[in-house]
């Protein structure tokens, strides 16, 4: 990584947030989510695909890299993963926002999964540092970046805490801007295929990739480039689906989608579904106007301007609220915004922090099911007596759930403020050029 990256503070920064992530992996694990890992991992060493018995419903990209992860927790002698409780029962009648489950995995393996998921963090952080450093110039702003990233705490909740893996697919969307911006399409069309099929979200920036393309090299022979992109991510997906082709999984792959364009029969459940429909549509004209908008405009710095508008997608993505792991996409195009181009953005920053922090955070006790059923420190009686107080309700709702609701009230305020500073930013300077808009 270089010794003008590696500075004495940048490397205790590296280490106070190593361990910050250990000790939320040891004391705090979220284990819906992480279970399923541990019930896809335990269904590849019996010999089955991804697909051929229930447990695993994203794309292949995570159960593949899981598969991977499998042989080094393998190679530790870590091979228990965990197992149900028969004193954890009760909670999965619980009605929560988050749901509960039984099954509680071991230590080891949530201290397996958050060394994985550190090196998301940790490459992903050099590539803000990287982009950062490349695009502005300024080795110490760029230091800054990467120290946001890597110490933002619902960055390392969300890993360490709820096992998920957003942090590399925001890692994914930014390598394909480095590539982007180096010149190197062919790589980006794979890097994009294999973002879009870890997690969804990066294909709302489609268009503006396109666009992009087309401004940097429309002297140089941009529909080339956009082609020599297209059969990169041809390949890709090629390479990543052909697996599931042959074993005829294709639609197993594509589960999540499926389950969210079903619905049940009640009022409620059609308004979710086809309220989901509606605002994601009108999204995806908001992406096709801003890449149009970027295309048309002149760009002294286009790739400053690429990141200003990926933020602005990004953003417009999430006005449609979500759980707390998938804003982490959002978190360094917000970082680079606000600490390169516009500091008005820190307080959105800040927002961001507690808002998504207190939602992630607000499976509460049932985050400490590992800690009680593997160790003495608390017992369980005690964790029994603080889930039961959880679920006292306030005004029919629960102590938990007023917690997930705060924390998602003030993560959209985050989201909402950032997209209101745009766009006062653009009534401001709306004579100028992109460039300098985003200077």
């Amino acid at each position: 990584m270089g010794s003008r990256f590696l500075t004495r503070w940048v490397a205790v920064a590296i280490v106070i947030g190593i361990i910050l992530r250990f000790a939320v992996g040891f004391v705090f694990t979220y284990n819906y989510d992480v279970y399923h890992w541990a019930l896809t991992i335990s269904n590849i060493e019996a010999g089955n695909g991804l697909y051929d018995v229930a447990g695993y419903y994203y794309t292949p990209v995570w159960g593949y890299l899981l598969a991977l992860f499998s042989q080094t927790y393998g190679l530790l002698g870590l091979d228990y993963l965990g197992e149900r409780f028969a004193e954890l029962l009760f909670t999965e009648d619980a009605t929560s926002i988050f749901p509960h489950t039984a099954f509680v995995t071991s230590i080891g393996f949530n201290l397996a999964l958050t060394a994985l998921i550190f090196v998301f963090d940790l490459v992903g952080g050099y590539l803000v540092y990287w982009i950062v450093r490349e695009v502005f110039g300024d080795e110490e702003k760029a230091r800054w970046c990467f120290v946001l990233w890597f110490l933002f705490a619902p960055v390392i909740i969300v890993g360490s805490g709820g096992g998920m893996f957003d942090s590399l697919s925001a890692l994914m969307t930014l390598l394909i801007i480095a590539l982007l911006i180096k010149g190197r399409e062919f790589a980006a069309g794979l890097m994009f295929s294999a973002a879009i099929l870890l997690k969804l979200f990066p294909i709302f920036l489609f268009f503006l990739f396109i666009a992009y393309i087309y401004v940097r090299h429309r002297e140089d022979g941009w529909m080339r480039r956009v082609a020599l992109a297209g059969a990169g991510s041809i390949l890709m997906l090629a390479v990543l689906m052909v697996p599931q082709v042959l074993s005829g999984n294709v639609m197993d792959a594509f589960s999540f989608l499926l389950s969210r364009a079903t619905t049940d029969d009640s009022m409620f459940g059609a308004l979710e579904q086809y309220g989901s429909v509606i605002v994601y549509s009108l999204i995806i004209i908001a992406e096709i106007v801003l890449a149009y908008k970027f295309s048309r405009m002149e760009h002294p710095r286009p790739e400053i301007s690429l990141l200003w508008f990926s933020f602005i997608g990004l953003t417009l993505v999430f006005l449609y609220p979500s759980t707390p792991q998938y804003l982490l996409l959002l978190t360094p195009f917000l970082i680079i915004a606000a600490i390169c181009i516009d500091p008005l953005l820190r307080y959105p920053v800040l927002i961001l922090m507690v808002g998504t922090s207190v939602f992630d955070l607000s499976s509460n006790v049932m985050g400490l099911t590992s800690l009680t059923m593997y160790t003495d420190i608390i017992s369980i009686d005690a964790w029994t007596s603080w889930y039961s107080a959880l679920q006292s309700q306030a005004f029919g709702i629960t102590a938990s759930n007023w917690f997930s609701i705060i924390g998602g009230v003030l993560q959209y305020a985050a989201v909402a403020s950032a997209l209101l500073i745009v766009v006062k930013r653009y009534l401001s300077k709306k004579s100028e050029s992109a460039s300098q808009w985003a200077s």
